[in-house]
């Protein structure tokens, strides 16, 4: 199996909406529980500078 490591992009908000709506993300992070989709993409389209997020698959 190969796992590509890729920046994240606005697109990917709905996938970590869903991944962080987990009840064990919830319990073990420090993120809001049942953050929604808009929230993430906000998050995602204000990253500052200097601060790097990446996804695997």
């Amino acid at each position: 199996m190969e796992i590509v490591v890729r920046p994240t992009h606005i697109n990917d908000a709905k996938a970590l909406s869903e991944l962080y709506s987990q009840p064990k993300a919830q319990r073990e992070t420090l993120q809001l529980p049942l953050s929604s989709e808009a929230m993430w993409v906000k998050r995602l389209e204000s990253m500052p500078d200097g601060v790097y997020s990446f996804v695997a698959r």
